[in-house]
């Protein structure tokens, strides 16, 4: 059998199924993916705003090219918009996880609920 040709239909009959396999989203419920969704746009949207607070902020210091002082005190400005990125991202990690927390503990509750209620229906 020519090769090329085996190798061609390998490759026409693995691309489905790589296809599938790499398509995570599939698996996710609507619920999952409107929250998945809503938290990509809201990673995206403090990322876009925090990528202009830092190249505004660079941009300052380029223009501030002579002033040592000035140039020191936009550094220490740099450091402490980073710092509060930095915590303003872990405070969004710490909300989602408390969700998180919240949505499992409802559920575990409606399971406990629909127990109770089946074995008070023996």
């Amino acid at each position: 059998m020519n090769t090329k040709l085996l190798l061609a239909l390998t490759a026409a009959l693995a691309l489905p199924f790589a296809a599938s396999a790499s398509d995570s989203t599939k698996t996710m419920s609507p619920r999952q993916d409107s929250i998945h969704t809503a938290h990509k746009a809201e990673n995206q949207a403090m990322h876009s705003e925090n990528k202009a607070e830092r190249q505004a902020l660079r941009a300052e210091m380029k223009a501030a090219n002579g002033d040592s002082t000035k140039k020191a005190e936009l550094k220490a400005k740099m450091g402490t918009l980073k710092e509060s990125q930095k915590a303003e991202r872990q405070a969004l990690k710490a909300k989602r996880a408390q969700e998180r927390a919240d949505r499992k503990a409802a559920r575990e509750a409606k399971k406990a609920e629909r127990k109770a209620a089946k074995d008070a229906a023996k």
